[in-house]
């Protein structure tokens, strides 16, 4: 991913959060179409606050999500223009600089409504894995088109999902002879230490290894309680980590609980004792939040920052 393996990398924080911040509701994945200049103005937020990384506006942008909208012709648009605007916002921010590192592109992949594993008919259950397969290689195909760097399959809850995405990207690549980077990160019940289907870590890591994907790990869950999935994942994982958690959990009002400066002391605290590799932020999180995250980190390198107990 053109980086030094030893270096931090920082990912963008929510997109769709701040998107609504700035008045938008429903469809977001839409706005790449319809308001193209406002997600702009939310890439460039966050590269101007440091982001190594940003993710495109396509997190719902498939033929099953967006079905029920009137959108589902145009989810071929939505993800090229989207990968499309993020990367021309990456270009801007490097400046043709070509001492500075590359800021990539992730194109964003979520997990869809439709549960796999909840349902029970066996043909039933082929069947939606196979609809769902279908729509994701549309996203994938048109997010590689309009110049992702990265494919990440996110906010994983189920496997049967997280390998309808896998094998997906896994057809684009044989199809089109080009294998972009892989990150997969899941969604995790700190209570029970599994995704919300049962799979345990250990599990997940054993069904994306043949895939060979660039780093695994969590986001969509709060700070504190990632920690230590992120010891026991550390422990066992061959791949680069990824952790970008929510800030905090939203009051009835939508406002989350974790300020920037809170968030940032917790994941950096993570990049500190070594458990990540790849930090930012999901849902709740902004521009100020991932500001203070590249403060408090200072991109350390691993052979110069000091194992410290975590911030959380």
């Amino acid at each position: 991913m053109n980086r030094d393996d030893r270096e931090i990398q920082l990912l963008d924080g929510s997109v769709g959060v701040e998107l609504m911040r700035r008045g938008f509701k429903g469809n977001l994945d839409a706005l790449n179409l319809t308001h193209p200049d406002v997600v702009r103005q939310v890439h460039r937020s966050y590269l101007d606050a440091g982001a190594d990384i940003i993710t495109t506006n396509t997190f719902n942008a498939q033929a099953l999500t967006q079905g029920g909208s009137g959108m589902a012709r145009h989810i071929a648009d939505i993800n090229r223009v989207g990968a499309e605007i993020a990367r021309e916002e990456a270009e801007r921010a490097m400046g043709g600089d070509t001492s500075r590192h590359r800021i990539l592109v992730a194109g964003s992949i979520g997990p869809t409504a439709l549960s796999v594993s909840a349902i029970v008919g066996v043909e039933e259950r082929l069947s939606a894995y196979r609809r769902l397969e279908a729509a994701y290689e549309e996203q994938v195909e048109s997010l590689i088109h309009g110049g992702a760097d990265i494919l990440l399959i996110e906010t994983v809850y189920d496997a049967e999902n997280a390998k309808a995405a896998l094998e997906a990207v896994r057809r684009v690549a044989d199809s089109s002879r080009r294998r972009l980077p892989l990150m997969v990160s899941m969604s995790m019940d700190y209570a029970t230490g599994r995704i919300y289907t049962g799979q345990t870590p250990e599990e997940m890591l054993a069904t994306v290894a043949p895939y060979q994907p660039e780093a695994v790990g969590f986001n969509c869950s709060g700070p504190s309680g990632m920690v230590q999935e992120l010891r026991k994942l550390r422990a066992i994982s061959p791949y680069r980590v990824i952790a970008y958690p929510n800030a905090g959990l939203p009051d009835v009002a939508g406002h989350y609980a974790i300020g920037p400066e809170e968030f940032a002391a917790c994941v950096a605290g993570m990049a500190q004792e070594g458990l990540a590799d790849i930090v930012g932020g999901c849902c709740g999180t902004g521009p100020e939040h991932i500001r203070r995250l590249a403060e408090a980190i200072g991109y350390w390198n691993f052979k110069e920052r000091a194992r410290t107990t975590n911030g959380c």
